[in-house]
């Protein structure tokens, strides 16, 4: 093979390359592999479950409701959860203050999400609580 082959292909396979790239580059952009990785899911349930362990204390209010949907918003719930927190303080590490809203997320399994945010952030949150909620099948 000359040298001038060589060159070709080389240059070939560069550009071959660099569009795969390009390609990949505005798929990520406009789909995200992160969705495509949700939407490979079997079922909705573990599309939910995926999200929850996408989120974290302090994430905002916002980012909560790009990856579950709009909540139900109770600002209400503040006595109702200290009753619950005194019977399971484990569970609300950062306990519970006036102020605090609680969002309900309706979900395709039984029952729903519910999730504490303060100051517009998420709090006292583990999303090892939601593994159970594939098994209710």
């Amino acid at each position: 093979m000359s040298g001038l082959q060589l060159r070709k292909q080389k240059f070939a396979f560069a550009i071959v390359m660099t569009t795969a790239v390009i390609v990949m580059a505005v798929f990520d952009l406009f789909y995200g592999f992160e969705r495509l990785s949700l939407d490979l899911e079997t079922s909705p349930d573990e599309k939910v479950f995926a999200r929850l362990f996408q989120l974290h204390n302090g994430d905002s209010i916002e980012k909560v409701s790009s990856l579950l949907g709009a909540p139900t918003i109770h600002a209400d719930m503040v006595n109702v959860m200290r009753d619950f927190m005194a019977k399971s303080p484990g569970k609300f590490p950062e306990g519970v203050e006036t102020g605090d809203v609680y969002l309900e997320f309706c979900c395709v399994q039984a029952g729903g999400i519910w999730l504490q945010a303060r100051n517009g952030k998420l709090v006292n949150y583990d999303p090892e609580k939601f593994r159970e909620m594939l098994d209710y099948r």
